[in-house]
């Protein structure tokens, strides 16, 4: 990237560099006002998309030829420091950050080459009457007997990581949920398995990557363009159907408490995929997906999901 390019974006070379780097290490970034040149300028080479608040890798050769132009070095550890790392199969993402200088930095490369970096997410799901089982080296983690118990089953991706399979005996429907108010308001429902991914967030869809696509999916997002657009995408990363769920008493709660369309982070309808919601999307307004899930009629409404499929809509 030459210099005359950086003067045009108006950006120090080092916060494109940090930018870049965080792109190629996660394959994607988070939104930031102060990036919105250069992600646009990324945008138009192709190599990224956006989805939400996230800008998605699409072109790693072309992002390397960014890089190289402004002279990011590669490499695990930049320079001696006078010690030496702990050697360690696992290394959260600051930790390798902050032993290269800064913890922000966004840096998350490993600093040995046997190493992984974690993120160390939460994998939540909630469950009843499923046989949905993690099996580990030395024990086995019942989902359904744990959401029975506490709630919700818990897995940390330290624990995600040494896991040998997932088993189950009789899961009729995986259902994503993108906020945690509604993940955790939801009914149960035997046979379903709720699984609290909020956004993009690659961590959480591995229990769904992890099942045979004889169990169907659907996605429960907000009903805005942001929400379409991460079932779209996630369901391309998946390889399945984009589906959703609509209840048919939406609409009612859309007339009552639909909200406008306004904030920076909200984008618009036409940049959305093509589903017809009269009453959101002519209108330029938007439906959180929690007021559905407060309804009198969502315990009915699941149940025929669960059992007919009733509800489900797939964008196009």
């Amino acid at each position: 990237m030459s210099s005359d390019l950086l003067q045009k974006l108006g950006l120090p070379r080092t916060q494109v560099a940090e930018v870049l780097t965080r792109l190629a290490t996660n394959k994607k970034v988070i939104e930031r006002q102060k990036d919105g040149p250069l992600l646009a300028h990324l945008k138009s080479l192709r190599i990224v998309h956006c989805a939400g608040r996230l800008w998605h890798l699409d072109n790693p050769e072309r992002l390397d030829q960014l890089r190289q132009q402004i002279g990011l070095e590669e490499g695990h550890v930049t320079k001696a420091r006078g010690a030496i790392v702990r050697n360690t199969e696992l290394v959260h993402h600051k930790c390798a950050a902050a032993w290269r200088g800064d913890s922000k930095s966004g840096r998350s490369e490993p600093l040995l080459p046997t190493q992984a970096v974690t993120s160390d997410e939460v994998i939540r799901v909630r469950s009843r009457k499923t046989g949905l089982t993690v099996t580990y080296p030395s024990w086995q983690q019942s989902v359904d007997d744990e959401t029975e118990a506490r709630s919700e089953c818990t897995i940390p991706e330290r624990l995600w990581r040494e896991k040998h399979r997932l088993s189950f005996a009789d899961i009729k429907l995986i259902m994503t949920v993108e906020n945690l108010g509604a993940f955790v308001d939801l009914p149960l429902v035997e046979g379903l398995v709720l699984l609290y991914v909020p956004g993009l967030n690659l961590t959480h869809t591995e229990l769904l990557a992890s099942l045979p696509a004889i169990v169907p999916w659907v996605a429960f997002p907000d009903y805005d363009p942001n929400g379409l657009s991460i079932v779209q995408t996630m369901a391309n990363k998946l390889g399945r159907p984009a589906r959703i769920w609509l209840p048919g008493y939406w609409q009612d709660q859309a007339a009552q408490r639909s909200r406008e369309m306004i904030g920076a982070s909200k984008r618009g309808w036409l940049d959305a995929p093509s589903l017809s919601l009269p009453g959101l999307r002519d209108v330029q307004r938007w439906l959180e997906q929690e007021v559905l899930v407060l309804d009198h009629r969502c315990d009915t409404a699941l149940n025929d999901l669960v059992s007919d499929e009733l509800g489900i809509v797939t964008l196009n």
